[in-house]
């Protein structure tokens, strides 16, 4: 039986909002959470914390889709694109961990709602993205 990962899910392509999750620690199923076929593990630090950010290692890519950003940096830059998963990594046995409730707060209060222009149509998005990220 695998342990679950409790976690921010940010939905770019469905909800647009950011809400806790609880997955099981399977790739399969962070697939499944992502609508994805492979994944990618980047690690980013918000106030100074160091997460994992579980994401679509294809969302640029996928489907025709205009891509979203769920996290950037403290001048907006987009540094990963939705939708992820975050969670804490533990680098000595290369597992994830769940959020701890501090955790959580942390994200949530880094969480800004976004109206952007996101395509040369000038079409909008309202979305919850995560700001202020240092990718690591």
């Amino acid at each position: 039986m695998s342990k679950k990962i409790l976690g921010v899910f940010f939905d770019s392509y469905g909800t647009h909002k950011a809400e806790v999750r609880t997955v099981p620690d399977r790739a399969e199923q962070y697939s499944a959470l992502l609508t994805c076929e492979y994944i990618d593990i980047p690690r980013v630090m918000i106030d100074g914390v160091e997460y994992d950010v579980i994401a679509d290692d294809e969302s640029l890519y996928r489907n025709g889709r205009e891509p979203h950003p769920a996290i950037v940096d403290k001048n907006g830059r987009p540094l990963i694109f939705g939708p992820v998963f975050i969670c804490r990594g533990n680098d000595s046995t290369g597992t994830e961990e769940p959020l701890t409730p501090e955790d959580v707060t942390r994200i949530f209060n880094n969480i800004k709602h976004k109206r952007i222009v996101w395509d040369q149509s000038g079409n909008t998005v309202e979305l919850d993205i995560l700001f202020n990220a240092v990718q690591v």
